[in-house]
């Protein structure tokens, strides 16, 4: 069975992205593999987070458990299809292509935000890099803006900041 690769970083542009691909999946008869990428910045710095009730646990353990739940908001999405959750920890092209090696993908499913002049230069497009060094098929899905996104745009968005992200920068901050 063939495997579609879909990196989802959890802002609200990745569910669109999750239908399109349960679509295909089902079209083609093919499992889904969710990738979630937790990238060196956000687990540097401080090595541990202090947690409600004095409690401690490493940054990484942290930011891995809330990327788990994170990956179950998807399951409704996903019913009826094979579908495998990962989280791994690395730089995020590196790791897409990571998994995109594995003989069983057979492409890749991502979204694309658009971004334009000195965004796309500051930011630059991960599925651009990932099309520039894979031989596997790229599928790339245009998010849609909301107007219920509070950014300005799909290009400035940073709905896929959990809580957990947040807590961890505040404790890198000191």
């Amino acid at each position: 069975m063939s495997t579609i690769l879909i990196p989802v970083d959890f802002s609200d542009c990745s569910h669109p992205l999750v239908d399109e691909a349960v679509k295909a999946a089902r079209e083609e008869g093919a499992a889904l593999l969710l990738l979630h990428v937790i990238q060196p910045a956000e687990v540097a710095g401080a090595t541990q987070i202090h947690l409600k009730g004095g409690e401690t646990c490493s940054v990484e353990d942290y930011l891995r458990r809330d990327a788990l739940a994170q990956m179950k908001t998807y399951a409704a999405q996903l019913e009826g299809i094979e579908a495998e959750l990962r989280v791994t920890q690395g730089e995020i092209i590196e790791e897409i292509l990571t998994a995109a090696a594995d003989p069983a993908i057979s492409k890749i499913m991502m979204s694309t935000r658009g971004r334009q002049g000195v965004m796309r230069w500051l930011y630059g497009s991960v599925t651009e890099a990932i099309k520039s060094k894979t031989d596997k098929p790229v599928i790339a899905i245009r998010t849609q803006h909301k107007s219920t996104c509070l950014a300005g745009s799909c290009a400035t968005c940073a709905s896929g900041t959990t809580e957990a992200r947040y807590q961890a920068r505040a404790e890198q901050d000191g």
